[in-house]
């Protein structure tokens, strides 16, 4: 998951890299999904059944390991859609995967998105960004759920969760005022130094945690990027009726 994200993020900035397919379909299981762990789905169903095979599995990675060899992350297979969407490789059953999890809200009790509500709809935004128009079912959802929860001083709460929340907005197509509140308590966090404060990314063992200044710059960045973007369009456009007489209240 990880990988795909990494590589989706580097291709849309125009870096050439060769294809992740061919390292990553062979671990596809029937139903469109990807297991945590790297196993092709056969050999899932050996390694389960216990045996020399189990033995030899155990021995090299441990049981929480074998524990999670069969399951199935939504935040992960999110990310590694996303990259298929970026190389056109059809994944009808995927998307149908991750709509499922967001209606049924299976995905609320996953340990990343208890901590940061809108990792989820982030990651789901950034594949219907890229022309994945089968999560619509799902932006129906999240994009309002999203506007309600903002909170009066424009919000989501941590610096890390109102960044992820706007920039879902921004790739969902939002355009509305609630980006110009976002806006503003991210720009009144910046450090001295330009960064960010740190916020939880995800929690470990209690009290640890982990998150740095380095996570919640990249993600505002990206976030005011993208809202700039917005705005300079808007003012492209309006511009552009006031040359030709239009009436600035007009919407474009």
């Amino acid at each position: 998951g990880s990988t795909c994200f990494i590589h989706a993020v580097l291709g849309s900035l125009g870096y050439s890299l060769p294809s992740l397919l061919p390292h990553l379909l062979p671990y596809q299981t029937p139903q469109g999904t990807f297991y945590l762990f790297a196993i092709p789905p056969q050999e899932v169903e050996i390694l389960k059944a216990g045996g020399p095979a189990q033995e030899q599995f155990l021995q090299r990675f441990g049981p929480r390991i074998l524990d999670v060899a069969g399951s199935v992350d939504p935040v992960m297979n999110a990310a590694i859609f996303t990259y298929l969407v970026t190389q056109q490789w059809p994944s009808p059953a995927l998307c149908e995967y991750l709509v499922r999890v967001t209606q049924q809200e299976q995905v609320l009790t996953h340990p990343l998105v208890e901590q940061n509500p809108s990792l989820w709809p982030y990651t789901l935004s950034r594949a219907y960004a890229q022309g994945a128009t089968c999560l619509e079912p799902a932006k129906a959802l999240l994009q309002p759920r999203l506007l309600q929860q903002q909170h009066p001083d424009g919000s989501w709460g941590s610096v890390l969760d109102t960044a992820l929340a706007t920039s879902s907005l921004l790739y969902f197509g939002y355009t509305g005022e609630a980006l110009d509140r976002a806006i503003q308590p991210l720009l009144a966090q910046q450090q001295p130094d330009g960064s960010w404060p740190r916020a939880v990314w995800k929690t470990m063992e209690d009290p640890a945690w982990v998150g740095s200044e380095e996570v919640s710059t990249g993600y505002v960045l990206e976030a005011l990027g993208r809202y700039l973007q917005l705005r300079a369009s808007t003012d492209q456009q309006a511009g552009a009726r006031l040359d030709e007489g239009g009436d600035l209240s007009r919407g474009g």
